[in-house]
C-alpha cells in the first residue's frame, strides 16, 4: 500500500478509510468472565487503544501527523466491560480526511483499509488487497498474512535485532529507531480520547 501511495499509483488520495470489527475483546487463554482487555487495570483502554494503535501507525507512516481529531467513544454490546468497545474517529488533514471505526460490538471478524485518489483506488479486505486504475483491478491474496500463526514471523525479525544489539552492548540502538513512532502514536490516541471525552475537535501540533 505504501509503495502504491508512493508511487502515485492512484495520483493524490483525499480519503481514507480503515475499520476493525470483531464480536468481542480477545479472550486469550482465559475463555470465561470479561476478557483482561475489555478491563480498565490490565487494558488501560478499550477498542481504541488494543486496536487503534496497530491502524494510527500505519496511517502516521504514509500521510504523518494530522492536523485535528474528532472522536466518539462507548460501550454499545458489552455492558461489563470497563473500557469502550466501540471507537470512531475522524483526522483532518490539509486537503484530505481519513476515518477509522473500531468495534468490538460487530457480528463478524472484518478488516479493511481503502484509499481514494483522483486517479483510482486501493481497497483491502478479506485478505485481498485491490488497486483498482484506469479501469483495471490488480489483485494481490495476503490472507496468509493475517493468521495468528504468521504473528510469530513478525516478532522474529524484531527478537533478533534486539539480541544483536544487546549482543554488541548497545540495547538503545535496537529501540532508537522505534521510540519517536511509539511517541507519536500515544500521542495521538491520546488526543483522540481527549477528543471524545470533550466531544470536540481537538489539535494536534505538529510536535506533539
Amino acid at each position: 500500500v505504501k509503495e502504491w501511495l508512493a508511487s502515485g499509483a492512484i495520483g493524490r488520495w483525499h480519503l481514507a478509510e480503515f475499520s476493525v470489527h470483531r464480536s468481542a475483546a480477545d479472550s486469550g487463554r482465559v475463555a470465561e468472565g470479561t476478557p483482561w482487555r475489555g478491563t480498565s487495570a490490565a487494558g488501560r483502554g478499550g477498542v481504541l487503544l488494543d486496536h487503534g494503535t496497530h491502524l494510527v501507525y500505519q496511517l502516521l507512516d504514509v500521510a504523518g501527523m494530522p492536523a485535528s481529531v474528532s472522536a466518539w467513544t462507548g460501550r454499545l454490546r458489552h455492558a461489563r466491560y470497563e473500557v469502550e468497545d466501540t471507537a470512531s474517529l475522524r483526522f483532518e488533514y490539509p486537503g484530505r480526511l481519513v476515518t477509522m471505526f473500531f468495534t468490538w460490538a460487530a457480528r463478524a471478524r472484518e478488516n479493511r483499509i481503502r484509499f481514494v485518489g483522483d486517479a483510482g483506488a486501493i481497497e483491502w479486505t478479506g485478505g485481498e488487497l485491490r488497486l483498482e486504475r484506469a479501469g483495471a483491478v490488480e489483485r494481490l491474496d495476503c490472507s496468509a498474512e493475517l493468521e495468528k500463526t504468521a504473528y510469530h514471523r513478525w516478532f522474529a525479525g524484531l527478537f533478533e535485532a534486539f539480541v544483536m544489539a544487546l549482543d554488541r552492548g548497545d540495547p538503545g540502538a535496537a529501540a532508537g529507531p522505534f521510540l519517536e513512532d511509539i511517541r507519536r502514536v500515544a500521542s495521538v490516541v491520546e488526543h483522540a480520547y481527549v477528543a471524545a471525552r470533550n466531544g470536540a475537535t481537538v489539535a494536534i501540533p505538529s510536535g506533539a
